[in-house]
């Protein structure tokens, strides 16, 4: 391995592999992750894009990121190049100690991924015109959270950072449209999400360790509800959905898999309805094959999403989901086929649903079967992958 300082900023690219010996373009993928122990959709999906890219790509892949060390060392294992700017005390900093890097390596394509990202690629195209300001910019929108005054203005600030794009892509057409509505002269598209697909799942996982780990109880029927605990996500609904689900069944028991802000308030709404013996909170859990091997059924309850890529994932697992009939649930779940959409924050419907399903086997066995035919079919690395690379190829023929 290759690695070198330049400006303060930690440059690794893999030698001996013929992906970057012997590369003259490369796409750089702009992602400021979650911090230290967490990862959020956006950080999975680049770093499932980039290594899809590394195999199949014209471009070589390299991740600019900053604020998790633990990211370069996943890049690092998958042999992608990366940029570690985690030196730098904000994106401006960032920005500035980037100007040189364009004369080093072959930087054709700018991929930025959600609001942070999109902020520090406007500025490092701002501050380098003359390098950085000249390169062909792809802006992936990964969906808008505006629960409140200071979301809208940081949505509006995202679309701002728009102009420095050639093209931008969207994760389900709600969105899709939203930009073709908002945004002029730019080249827009809709590519959905899409994940890795297990060859072992289910049976083929042991899931002992992770759950005597966690103190989860083996014996019963286990909801999940997975992503980082904000607002935008509706846990309460999910404690909610719990409590009522238990003055059904007591074979139930329920877990809260992620962390953030929100976690003080839901632990105490759990003591609250009573219910905190049978609420679990994992926190970030790194093994998430051997969750989603775990559970019974997963529950998401956001008021908002793009294409959640936890949903994608249980599917590809073989699990069936319960979901918010919100952002692009309707283009991954076919309602009562491969799994259930309810209306936003019904957790009557969501408890009727779920024990319905625990009490026919065949339907949801059926379902589970389907899930996972529809991601194979529809929402692989492989598929998205080839989409974003025939969008490249598009941004490239506009400019010449």
């Amino acid at each position: 391995m290759t690695k070198e300082i330049i400006n303060r900023n930690i440059v690794f690219v893999p030698d001996n592999d013929s992906k970057y010996l012997q590369c003259e373009k490369m796409v750089l993928h702009v992602i400021l992750p979650q911090p230290e122990g967490n990862l959020g959709g956006s950080d999975t999906h680049v770093l499932n894009l980039s290594f899809e890219q590394k195999k199949n790509s014209q471009f070589a892949p390299i991740v600019l990121f900053r604020r998790n060390n633990s990211y370069g060392l996943m890049l690092e294992e998958m042999g992608v190049a990366y940029i570690d700017g985690t030196h730098a005390k904000n994106i401006f900093s960032l920005a500035k100690s980037l100007k040189t890097i364009p004369t080093q390596l072959p930087i054709s394509l700018i991929h930025s991924h959600q609001y942070s990202a999109n902020y520090l690629t406007y500025l490092t195209k701002l501050l380098n015109r003359n390098s950085w300001g000249k390169i062909n910019t792809v802006m992936t929108c990964h969906g808008w959270i505006e629960n409140n005054l200071m979301d809208r203005l940081s949505t509006l600030w995202d679309f701002f950072t728009y102009r420095t794009a050639k093209g931008l892509i969207a994760v389900c057409s709600k969105d899709e449209l939203r930009l073709q509505k908002s945004v002029r002269g730019k080249l827009i598209t809709c590519i959905r999400n899409g994940v890795n697909i297990p060859t072992v799942f289910d049976k083929g996982i042991d899931t002992a360790k992770m759950l005597e780990k966690h103190n989860i109880p083996k014996n019963k029927k286990l909801f999940a509800t997975v992503g980082r605990l904000s607002p935008e996500k509706r846990i309460d609904i999910f404690l909610r959905f719990a409590n009522e689900l238990l003055h059904r069944r007591t074979d139930v028991h329920f877990l809260i898999v992620g962390s953030g802000g929100e976690e003080k308030k839901l632990r105490t709404l759990a003591v609250q309805l009573g219910i905190e013996n049978s609420v679990t909170f994992t926190g970030f859990i790194k093994e998430i094959n051997t969750l989603y091997a775990a559970i019974d059924i997963l529950m998401l309850t956001s008021d908002t999403e793009g294409t959640p890529r936890v949903v994608l994932e249980c599917m590809a697992h073989q699990k069936s989901a319960i979901a918010s009939n919100v952002g692009g649930l309707k283009e991954i779940i076919d309602n009562d086929r491969n799994g259930v959409l309810v209306k936003r924050r019904d957790f009557f419907a969501m408890v009727e649903n779920a024990d319905r399903l625990l009490g026919d086997t065949v339907t949801l066995c059926r379902q589970r079967v389907e899930a996972r035919k529809k991601i194979i079919q529809c929402f692989s690395t492989q598929i998205m992958q080839d989409a974003i690379e025939s969008f490249y190829i598009k941004i490239f023929n506009e400019t010449e």
